[in-house]
């Protein structure tokens, strides 16, 4: 992506609004559900499923967060239905009658979902969340998706799909291929291996412990990456990037049009370097073998077997090796 596609992007995404309005999520921002006065003792829903491959679990909830948890001590696949009813202009156990809800099953496909019963009307005043809890094998498919909830996918193998119009996204302990998306709210990755390609508008992206192929954009955002080891390609509009690799696979892309790149990257490596930005540092990263200028760098240390593009329209460059910056 170039800076001026960014730079629209930004420019189109603005209704949004800031970034500040969303902060990434801790990664032990999961609480059990039962342990808030504010949801009912037991789910009010329970279903087991028993499949004779890998699930592939369908989950949709208007409104609501959704966790779905590798369980190593389990067979099937159980699904947990909690509601949170808080303050409504009608009767709370009545509201429940204006949503639809569904938990079936056909072979290995598996399905949760609270939808509204129509588009308008029924539920004015209503302030209820549906909550889903997922215990399942580690071998999964998903496509799991809140209009208004956060998603935590915890523990599990396979391909899965996560978004979220208004929550943040976690993914831990996960191994794959995830692709996930907020419209407002901040992504955040921790000891997982695989490939990722997460996006926010308005939001942060905290990636940590990770390995593999990640790519990740936000308009809003900073874009934070401690303990990496593989490939990094990254864009944030108005943002800061800092990453930290323990190795490099490929290469590193960075883009940003209003924020600072900061990188710490292993000592053994060599790259070959091509920087724009206001300004840019080097001083803890040589010996460099290239030609600096005031907003450019181009060369490389040691043999350049791994490519840095690094871009910022507004922002520095600051470049570090791992055992140099101390």
């Amino acid at each position: 992506m170039t800076l001026f596609s960014i730079i629209t992007l930004f420019f189109l995404m603005q209704p949004f609004g800031n970034a500040e309005n969303f902060q990434v999520i801790d990664p032990a921002f999961h609480t059990d559900p039962t342990e808030s006065e504010n949801f009912t003792q037991e789910p009010h829903e329970r279903k087991k499923f028993y499949v004779d491959g890998a699930p592939n679990l369908t989950v949709f909830t208007v409104s609501g967060d959704i966790e779905v948890v590798h369980d190593p001590s389990i067979d099937h696949v159980l699904v947990e239905l909690y509601i949170r009813r808080g303050y409504s202009l009608w009767s709370g156990r009545a509201n429940i009658d204006n949503y639809r809800i569904v938990m079936m099953q056909r072979g290995d496909q598996i399905n949760a979902s609270v939808q509204k019963k129509r588009s308008e009307g029924a539920w004015v005043g209503d302030n209820i969340t549906f909550t889903f809890v997922v215990h399942t094998p580690k071998d999964l498919t998903s496509n799991l998706r809140s209009m208004n909830g956060n998603i935590l996918l915890k523990g599990v193998k396979g391909r899965n799909i996560v978004h979220t119009n208004a929550g943040n996204i976690m993914l831990r302990n996960i191994e794959g291929e995830v692709q996930a998306n907020s419209s407002g709210g901040g992504i955040g990755i921790t000891e997982s291996s695989g490939q990722f390609n997460i996006r926010t508008i308005v939001g942060n992206v905290n990636i940590e412990q990770s390995k593999g192929e990640i790519r990740a954009r936000t308009v809003s955002g900073n874009i934070s990456a401690r303990g990496v080891n593989g490939t990094l390609v990254c864009a944030t509009v108005s943002g800061n990037v800092n990453a930290s690799f323990t190795d490099v696979s490929y290469g590193i892309h960075v883009e940003s049009a209003s924020g600072n790149i900061e990188l710490t990257l292993p000592g053994k490596t060599g790259y070959q370097l091509d920087a724009r930005g206001a300004s840019i540092d080097l001083v803890h990263f040589q010996p460099f073998d290239g030609v600096v200028r005031s907003s450019t760098a181009s060369g490389r240390v040691g043999d350049g077997s791994i490519p840095l593009q690094l871009s910022t329209a507004s922002g520095s460059v600051v470049l570090k090796k791992d055992g140099l910056n101390h």
